[in-house]
């Protein structure tokens, strides 16, 4: 399997979203600063609430757009996935993460149309605008079959799955569920 980047990215932006927040519950928005994270930024996805509750990408880095073969910049999340239940779910984990205020470790897994599968990991934290969440930060990696990562819009024909949903209260909880999930794929 190709594997574009590696755990480290989640650990990574876990430690620079603590650094932020200083004690507080979560970094505001304006805490979080690309000049601070430049090898983080093609892996980073940022996202927002609408008013109607839907959530949508407010912002896709060039690795992460990559990795599903096109940018999904200003889309609605969960659109591009089918079935439809998957896209519920990835609509559910941004809802977990904005009423938790908690950072969450997800993984889950694409099939394409000729079998061939994408497994993800992405850490999702939370960013506050005058003490509420007020949007989204995440970080992803993937790993998958060499004619996967170069195929533009393979997703339209994949069926995803979330595989875990996990809260992340410390770094060390983190690098252990990054480790499973790397042992997990090292194929």
């Amino acid at each position: 399997m190709k594997e574009v980047g590696d755990t480290s990215i989640l650990s990574e932006l876990y430690l620079y979203w603590d650094t932020k927040r200083a004690g507080r519950e979560m970094p505001a928005r304006t805490d979080v600063d690309p000049i601070d994270i430049p090898l983080l930024l093609p892996y980073i996805t940022l996202v927002e609430r609408e008013t109607d509750g839907a959530f949508r990408y407010r912002l896709m880095g060039t690795a992460v757009s990559r990795q599903l073969g096109r940018d999904l910049t200003g889309q609605r999340v969960g659109f591009h996935v089918r079935p439809a239940a998957y896209g519920k779910k990835m609509a559910e984990i941004y809802e977990a993460v904005f009423s938790s205020h908690r950072p969450l470790f997800t993984s889950g897994e694409y099939k394409s149309a000729y079998g061939t599968i994408h497994v993800t990991c992405r850490l999702t934290a939370p960013l506050s605008r005058n003490g509420d969440v007020a949007m989204a930060i995440a970080a992803r990696i993937a790993r998958s079959a060499p004619s996967i990562a170069t195929s533009a819009d393979w997703t339209l024909d994949a069926v995803g799955e979330v595989l875990s949903v996990t809260p992340v209260a410390t770094i060390d909880e983190l690098e252990r569920l990054c480790q499973e999930w790397t042992q997990r794929y090292a194929n």
